[in-house]
């Protein structure tokens, strides 16, 4: 005997609206997390790439009477092309500046440009090529640099 019952298949909408309204909060919490974690890894691979061009600044220097221009210390090294790198170089002294663009720029805006020096001087900023004198929001470097 057969009381009319009937086994039920699919979904009902209040489940598939259940199951919208998680993975749409999970995205919401995920999405810029994992943004934020690109931004910060991209910063950490052009400092990388900075520390990579001082080392060939200083070998160069070891060799020769001054350091070297952009060309000739940035010879086979790899680039991600999130950040522009330039060199200034002089018979004593050298100065990194990494420039981020695109996306970089705008996502990371307060550490937009990092710059290094051949004393190992290191600072961040938003705006302008110049390091402040003393820290302040435009120079963070615990926020902007890697210890």
């Amino acid at each position: 005997m057969n009381i009319g019952l009937t086994k039920q298949r699919g979904f009902t909408l209040v489940e598939l609206i259940i199951v919208v309204l998680v993975i749409g909060i999970l995205s919401a919490i995920a999405i810029p997390s994992y943004m934020d974690y690109l931004t910060r890894s991209r910063r950490a691979e052009a400092q990388s790439y900075m520390m990579e061009l001082a080392l060939r600044e200083e070998k160069f220097r070891a060799n020769n009477a001054a350091y070297a221009d952009h060309t000739v210390a940035a010879i086979n090294v790899q680039n991600s092309g999130f950040y522009t790198f330039t060199i200034t170089a002089g018979a004593n002294t050298y100065t990194i500046v990494a420039q981020a663009q695109g996306t970089q720029a705008t996502r990371d805006a307060a550490c937009k440009f990092l710059k290094t020096t051949q004393g190992g001087d290191k600072c961040a900023f938003a705006a302008d090529s110049a390091c402040p004198a003393t820290p302040s929001t435009n120079n963070d470097l615990s926020r902007c640099w890697k210890s």
